[in-house]
């Protein structure tokens, strides 16, 4: 039987990925993650980052599809956002795939979007801070 207290510790145990990216390939995120390899591969992570050469579409490029991007996010603890480029905020990333599959959403600075806030709907740190603070929260 389980109690309405459990469930916080429940969900964690059924997320058994620590750490979700998807998202295209471009050269910042590459040097990104190659900063970020030595802390990243210590944990249970799946990266989809094609290199995006046209439209992305199912069957015919390395698109995942929606319900594939929601499942991983429902087996994930945190959901990692790194801009392409420019601080837009990402509404696939943080709303759908993070937000709405109660999923941690750690992400880069952001142009603010009303209604959600960084610090209560997702967490916001400067790119290089990004590593440690998955480290450190995946610790608590």
């Amino acid at each position: 039987m389980r109690h309405a207290h459990d469930r916080p510790v429940q969900a964690v145990v059924g997320r058994p990925l620590d750490l979700l990216f998807i998202g295209g390939l471009t050269q910042r995120r590459a040097e990104f993650f190659a900063r970020a390899a030595p802390v990243f591969s210590r944990l249970r992570h799946f990266f989809h980052i094609p290199e995006v050469r046209g439209p992305l579409v199912t069957g015919k490029s390395a698109a995942l599809t929606t319900e594939a991007a929601l499942e991983l996010s429902r087996r994930s603890k945190i959901l990692l956002n790194v801009h392409q480029e420019t601080s837009y905020f990402e509404w696939h990333r943080i709303v759908m795939h993070g937000i709405w599959q109660k999923t941690l959403v750690v992400s880069e600075p952001c142009f603010r979007v009303p209604g959600f806030k960084p610090g209560e709907h997702y967490l916001e740190y400067p790119l290089e801070q990004i590593p440690a603070a998955i480290d450190r929260l995946l610790g608590t």
